[in-house]
């Protein structure tokens, strides 16, 4: 058996060095299960509403006029895919952080006293700087809600709604 040389001192910053790159493999994994649900949430959305709009018109006339209520449907499931969303941007805006701390002094000072300078692990979310502007403006609802192509696809769908709705009333 060869005796441990390193001193508790060095164990200590080696472990917290292996924390980081753990945590930095799990929110990188944190993030593609995300793009996941996304897109999980978005494929229920298109089989709901589509089967809703569906049921709507293949019955009697009286449901038709209801169609427009479908515009509620993509509205409801647009709110949960931007709660994802701002999670999944929580989880990048760490990443970010830990890019800074890897590109600083912060991280050569760190090894040179063999400690985490200015650095807390197992923060996947950021909450160390939940106050922190930065993180309010990157991670807002308001954000991920209105991201491009998430506000197209649901705007989208409400709007086919609403428009179908309108007609059937018109043409009555």
């Amino acid at each position: 058996m060869i005796p441990n040389s390193e001193s508790p001192k060095d164990s200590a910053f080696r472990y917290q060095l292996d924390f980081l790159k753990l945590e930095y493999q799990s929110l990188n994994e944190t993030i593609a299960r995300i793009d996941g649900t996304t897109q999980t949430i978005k494929n229920w959305t298109l089989l709901i509403w589509a089967g809703s709009i569906s049921f709507s018109l293949t019955r009697e006339q009286d449901l038709r006029d209801y169609v427009i209520f479908t515009a509620i449907i993509p509205l409801v499931f647009w709110s949960l895919d931007a709660w994802w969303r701002r999670v999944q941007r929580q989880c990048i805006f760490r990443i970010e952080l830990i890019s800074d701390f890897l590109n600083s002094e912060n991280l050569f000072t760190s090894f040179s006293e063999k400690k985490l300078i200015n650095f807390h692990l197992i923060d996947h979310r950021a909450r160390k700087h939940a106050n922190k502007k930065e993180l309010i403006a990157f991670s807002s609802v308001w954000k991920t809600v209105w991201f491009g192509s998430v506000a197209a696809f649901y705007l989208g769908l409400s709007i086919m709604s609403i428009g179908l709705g309108v007609f059937f009333l018109l043409v009555q």
